[in-house]
């Protein structure tokens, strides 16, 4: 800081006769104060009666928004009407079509993964026992088997567990 500019502290001055210190908020502390105080007398009332007029006003405009969510959310929270005859054959086609192509893809992705297996019989690349074979085969058919289950009318679904030797 430069040496004209420092605080002067025998007086709480600086050298350019500005306030410093907590002596300086104590002073700006009194004149909100006084400002308040002069406040009283010069027309409080007429302030009050327009902020009590501003309050109501903006009482009344939450109050219709409220009132007008308020039936939005009854009118979305509506049991929705029985469907059409057309609207429910719509629906199970829309059902059917997406299991179709979901099916397609997954069965697909499904042989695509068999496939690899193919590799494994290498013998010029792998060697296996005929038991490991047998292992590995036993747990693709339990999962058929399962899969094959969980079609059938009234089935819950499983979670598959994954395979191990």
């Amino acid at each position: 800081m430069l040496p004209w500019l420092a605080p002067d502290r025998s007086n709480g001055r600086d050298l350019l006769g500005g306030m410093t210190g907590p002596w300086s908020e104590l002073q700006a502390g009194r004149r909100k104060l006084r400002g308040f105080h002069s406040c009283i007398g010069s027309g409080l009332i007429n302030q009050a009666k327009n902020c009590r007029f501003i309050l109501h006003f903006i009482h009344k405009i939450l109050q219709s928004i409220y009132l007008a969510f308020r039936k939005d959310k009854e009118t979305i929270m509506a049991k929705p009407s029985s469907l059409t005859p057309e609207q429910k054959a719509a629906k199970a086609q829309e059902k059917a079509d997406n299991f179709k192509r979901l099916a397609m893809a997954r069965v697909n992705k499904s042989i695509d993964a068999l496939a690899t297996l193919r590799g494994l019989a290498n013998t010029n690349t792998y060697t296996y026992t005929p038991e490991q074979v047998n292992v590995m085969f036993n747990a693709i058919d339990a999962e058929v088997s399962k899969l094959k289950s969980m079609f059938a009318p009234g089935a819950k679904t499983e979670v598959a567990t994954g395979f191990k030797f």
